[in-house]
């Protein structure tokens, strides 16, 4: 696919000093002002180049990425560069805080990609988004509106995500028997970081802040390490959950299929029965999700019954 580079930049002067317009601007808070848009620091990244994820509008609804901070220049300007696409076209945000004489101005610049013959509208569209998120950053710097929160905005509708209908449902499942209490099987599929210790591709996993724990709207995120070296991120949903019995939860994003997870007592140990329901025109291999079910089954029981191998 050939693709061209587009690029915005905008500045807007403001009142605030220069403190506060780069308290604002070196956040991810700032990002959570980009026009459709959730973002939080990835907690156990720290450092100089500390990763941030973004939860916002994509080509297939909603997009989940991941960003890391590639330049700081402290007081001055920070560089995020996204990491979830290929390194030779991959989208970077610079926030700046630029002053002259007296005076002080907040600056948003955003390199894309896009198909090229697009070009046109494609830099309209740019504008348009530079200007209404520098717009927002600037009612914050003004005092119009209150800071941003990170991740979900206290008691706002933008953490109850609306999901396309699953047209024809297909149900794959794969169950084990794990030597286990009920109590411990529970406990395992639902903490975040169980998805670490079982998968090694995944390096980061946490609860989105803002949402609740342990009921409907429950929002965790994973961070891979894929193949070729991209960082990208999924979100996951609880749509039902029975304590320490059933949770059904569902992908953010692309192809939106759900995973109901389904806890029994069976003799001395714990039944683990995991359905995988997707639409049927997303379900191109049966035989492979089935294996993907069984192979993510007994890498519960594994990780249950063998902790720390």
């Amino acid at each position: 696919m050939l693709e061209t580079a587009v690029r915005e930049t905008q500045q807007r002067d403001t009142s605030a000093s220069a403190d506060r317009v780069w308290s604002l601007l070196s956040s991810s808070g700032a990002w959570a002002l980009r026009p459709g848009c959730l973002a939080f620091d990835v907690e156990a990244s720290t450092g100089p180049h500390r990763l941030m994820f973004v939860i916002g509008p994509g080509a297939d609804g909603v997009s989940c990425e991941v960003w890391r901070a590639v330049e700081e220049q402290p007081g001055r300007l920070i560089r995020w560069q996204c990491l979830s696409t290929a390194r030779s076209r991959s989208h970077a945000v610079t926030l700046a805080v630029l002053t002259a004489g007296s005076g002080t101005m907040a600056s948003i610049d955003v390199t894309g990609f896009i198909r090229r013959g697009r070009a046109g509208s494609a830099r309209r569209r740019l504008s348009q988004e530079v200007r209404a998120w520098l717009d927002a950053v600037h009612a914050v710097l003004e005092g119009h509106v209150p800071w941003p929160a990170t991740g979900i905005p206290v008691g706002s509708a933008r953490g109850r995500v609306e999901f396309p209908v699953i047209r024809i449902p297909q149900r794959v499942s794969a169950s084990v028997l794990i030597n286990a209490t009920p109590e411990v099987v529970w406990e395992h599929i639902c903490a975040p970081e169980s998805m670490v210790r079982d998968e090694p591709t995944t390096l980061y996993a946490g609860y989105v802040p803002g949402s609740p724990h342990r009921e409907a709207g429950e929002m965790q995120y994973v961070v891979h390490q894929e193949p070729d070296g991209r960082l990208t991120g999924d979100v996951i949903v609880v749509e039902d959950i029975a304590d320490q019995r059933r949770a059904l939860v569902r992908q953010v994003g692309f192809p939106y299929s759900q995973i109901d997870h389904l806890v029994t007592a069976e003799g001395n140990g714990t039944r683990l029965q995991l359905t995988s329901i997707v639409s049927a025109d997303v379900l191109q291999d049966r035989g492979k999700l089935a294996r993907h079910m069984s192979s993510q089954a007994n890498k519960f029981k594994k990780h249950i019954e063998q902790p720390g191998r």
